[in-house]
């Protein structure tokens, strides 16, 4: 079957085509018209939003006694099972920050097992494909316990904690298309903090707790936003149920999740605290991770737009343990699968 296909600056011909589904095969950019005399229909939208996109990925994290890991592995987030190799970061990397949209993940921030310790790189992945991360740019800062958010544009990140500096306040950003191109000042969280889990929607990013208001290490539970597509400070949101540091987030776009984090009182590190996140207004109880691996605090987050995953955490010599939760009904988490090296404070990102 050879089709001619008639566009608006040329012709040409395909020999064939071996995938009707259109997930692969020629790629039409621009404006374009056709006429076939056969039956033709060219698949419509990005070519990276084609077919199944559910891949969550995890990247770099800690084994104890500090064994820092350049390990990247990912898990179709649809189905359950083990996760599987993906490639590896440029060093090994613990806390990075990650963020992404359907096309990149980057991971942002971290710490090192030599000098200088704290990290002020980005490096990025192609979220479709297999292999290792290469270097995207720089923020400002060499920081780890830096958290943020993204949608297909920006990616935006704030705080952290820097040497010798301390508990951060700056949030900043990068415009995931361009390579190459280091952070940008955004503005300032409403105070320095560290160990705070962020989660982003398409229009805010939201940042829960963390440490730091009058004090280097004080726990906190205030929750605040940014728009994205403005600059400026971060604003009150509301508060968490408890405090809570080294925790971590998700979203689907409409309703934000924390999880796992340090948190005292009548509360625990298997709460899940949950937010609508068009509004401003206090978190409230949504539902328990399953606690029996007593792998919490310290989890990597990825999730879809039904789905939230966390995966590993601090207990024992860092847990492989996945487990998942449904983000649009309450009922306890169920398990996954496991990661390929367990650890705890991987960054995590899905497409």
């Amino acid at each position: 079957w050879r089709p001619w296909i008639n566009t608006i600056m040329s012709q040409f011909n395909i020999n064939s085509i071996t995938n009707k589904h259109g997930d692969f095969g020629p790629v039409i950019s621009g404006v374009s018209t056709n006429n076939s005399t056969g039956c033709m229909i060219i698949p419509a939208g990005p070519t990276e939003r084609r077919g199944p996109r559910s891949r969550g990925i995890f990247a770099g994290g800690d084994v104890n006694p500090a064994t820092k890991q350049d390990t990247i592995d990912f898990i179709n987030i649809q189905s359950n099972g083990n996760a599987i190799d993906f490639g590896n970061l440029s060093t090994v990397t613990s806390r990075p920050s990650g963020v992404s949209n359907s096309t990149r993940g980057l991971f942002v921030g971290g710490t090192n097992p030599v000098s200088p310790y704290y990290l002020n790189r980005i490096e990025y992945i192609t979220m479709s494909s297999l292999g290792n991360s290469e270097d995207f740019a720089d923020i400002s800062r060499t920081a780890w316990y830096v958290s943020g958010g993204a949608n297909d544009t920006r990616a935006v990140t704030g705080g952290g904690y820097a040497d010798p500096a301390g508990n951060q306040n700056q949030i900043e950003f990068v415009t995931i298309a361009s390579l190459g191109v280091n952070s940008t000042d955004f503005g300032d969280l409403l105070y320095a903090t560290r160990e705070h889990a962020a989660t982003a929607s398409p229009t805010r990013v939201v940042w829960f707790g963390g440490k730091g208001d009058t004090g280097v290490s004080d726990p906190q539970k205030t929750i605040q936003f940014v728009t994205m597509a403005t600059l400026g400070n971060s604003e009150d949101f509301g508060d968490t149920l408890a405090t809570v540091n080294s925790a971590n987030a998700s979203s689907n776009g409409i309703r934000g999740f924390v999880a796992g984090g340090s948190v005292p009182g009548s509360y625990g590190s298997a709460d899940i605290f949950t937010i609508t996140m068009a509004t401003k207004g206090d978190a409230t109880d949504y539902d328990d991770l399953n606690a029996a691996p007593s792998q919490l605090p310290q989890i990597g987050t990825v999730a879809n737009s039904n789905k939230a995953i966390v995966a590993g955490g601090t207990a024992g010599s860092g847990q492989n343990v996945i487990q998942s939760f449904s983000m649009a009904t309450t009922g306890q988490s169920a398990d996954f699968g496991d990661l390929t090296v367990g650890r705890y404070a991987a960054g995590g990102v899905s497409d």
